[in-house]
């Protein structure tokens, strides 16, 4: 099997799918931070950390266990089929009903009407979500771009109808989002059916899903527990600080988490079914895993860092004026961003190993660790202080573990893989400089604030292409090359 040539293709449909999903959901964030307040905005997020956490309880752990374990009969994945829509049944209807319990608890008792349309949406998208996963295990990249184009154009033109021509409000977000399940289940079985069955109730076995259900059951905890800990911070901050705070961190991390959902989507969707080829070849896929991160450091650093250079004329393009607040929070979350972005593909690597149970302790150690941060922040500061300890705290505690765990499980040598992300992100920092010094250039004219974002931007990928062809040549050849390809 031609694994390169596998890549290549994966990344290219992954990467078009990124740009466009990218530039779609740009679009519809600025017209709903137009439309809706920084409270509103806040009880949306608050909704979508709730949903979220009980899709991942839907799922059960079953559809990474489909990818790893390449030899699955029919009976089995009939099998696992039917889990995943069982268990996502019960965690819908256990949300529907507790929906004001946990508003509540959130002290924001207008949550929950919200939450309780909202949990449709996990049953209604777990009726398609095997036959996605099924086509991403058999590299049908091509198809699954479809699907996700398709449900984020769906998604994209209910909120432009809902919002701006019939003016619902916070509803027209909820309801995008349970038509957008719909439309994920519909195109993926549409799809899904010229490779694959129907699950069939008749041939369905289970006694031979001990280790699916053993991998399964870790995946889910771990899931579960990662999930909740990358969210904790829009939860203690909706708490403690209310909606309208969490509106405008919520704005600021949708522009932090943009690129990580245009990059890491065109690297991981490829390698999690590529790694799980090469699992019992270490060196080979040690070899991959340390050039895969090395490419990602080097466009997420130019990217996050960039992003601090033009933080304030970002934010006008995209929001509008009157939210310098979300550009105070960017002065300190770009970092976080360039971290996670290099951090996030630990998950396919662990699990393309088919070791869930390393990923689980892994993040109940983070938790634990973002919680005291959390708690010290809320208790005794204000809401950009608690931000920046939660920032600081989280790389230095969480960022080394990671380095051992990769050496534990496979023996990857952890100074090559530091020092290029330490490396890129210094080489970054030197474009910042140099932007920095260029605006007095453009100071005495009166530019419109787009045209002077875009001269920034042209300055900043010119500085960082020539940085990178005197310091990181051969990296940059490299990066190119797979473009051409």
């Amino acid at each position: 099997m031609n694994y390169k040539q596998l890549a290549v293709d994966g990344i290219r449909w992954s990467s078009m799918t990124s740009m466009l999903s990218f530039s779609i959901g740009l679009i519809q964030i600025a017209i709903i931070a137009r439309y809706l307040s920084p409270d509103e905005i806040g009880i949306i997020s608050l909704v979508t950390v709730i949903i979220g956490t009980g899709r991942v309880f839907g799922d059960a752990g079953m559809s990474n266990a489909i990818i790893h374990f390449q030899d699955l009969n029919a009976q089995q994945i009939n099998a696992l089929y039917w889990i995943n829509v069982i268990v996502a049944f019960f965690i819908s209807s256990a949300i529907f009903f507790l929906a004001l319990p946990i508003a509540n608890l959130l002290s924001t008792a207008d949550l929950a009407p919200f939450i309780r349309i909202m949990s449709f949406a996990i049953v209604l998208g777990s009726i398609g979500q095997q036959f996605y996963i099924l086509l991403k295990r058999d590299f049908h990249f091509k198809e699954i771009s479809l699907i996700d184009l398709a449900q984020r154009v769906v998604i994209f033109m209910s909120i432009i109808i809902m919002l701006v021509v019939w003016k619902m409000g916070i509803l027209s977000v909820i309801y995008a989002t349970v038509i957008g399940s719909i439309v994920y289940s519909i195109v993926s079985i549409m799809i899904g059916l010229k490779y694959f069955n129907l699950p069939n109730l008749i041939a369905v076995n289970f006694s031979n899903l001990k280790e699916c259900l053993r991998f399964g059951g870790f995946q889910f905890m771990d899931r579960s527990v990662g999930y909740l800990s990358s969210n904790l911070d829009k939860l203690f901050i909706g708490r403690f600080f209310g909606t309208d705070v969490l509106g405008i961190y919520e704005l600021a991390t949708v522009l932090i988490n943009r690129p990580i959902s245009i990059i890491n989507p065109m690297f991981n969707n490829v390698s999690f079914p590529l790694f799980s080829k090469m699992q019992h070849d270490l060196p080979r896929l040690n070899q991959w895993y340390i050039k895969k991160i090395a490419i990602i450091s080097m466009i997420s650093a130019a990217i996050y860092c960039g992003m601090y250079s033009i933080r304030y004329e970002l934010v006008e393009f995209i929001y509008g004026e009157d939210w310098n607040m979300i550009a105070s929070s960017l002065s300190v979350l770009f970092i976080l961003g360039y971290f996670k972005s290099v951090s996030n593909p630990m998950g396919t690597y662990v699990l393309a190993l088919g070791r869930p149970d390393i990923s689980l302790y892994f993040k109940l150690y983070q938790i634990c660790i973002h919680i005291s941060l959390l708690v010290i922040g809320v208790l005794f500061y204000d809401y950009m202080t608690t931000i920046t300890i939660y920032v600081a705290g989280a790389i230095i505690f969480t960022i080394p573990p990671e380095y051992y765990m990769r050496y534990y499980l496979s023996k990857m040598p952890v100074s090559p893989l530091f020092f290029k992300i330490i490396k890129h992100f210094f080489l970054a920092m030197i474009m910042v400089i140099l932007i920095y010094f260029s605006r007095h250039l453009f100071t005495q004219y009166n530019l419109n604030n787009t045209v002077y974002m875009l001269i920034l931007i042209s300055l900043g990928v010119l500085f960082y292409g020539l940085i990178n062809l005197i310091l990181n040549q051969k990296l940059l050849k490299e990066l190119l090359s797979l473009i051409r390809r």
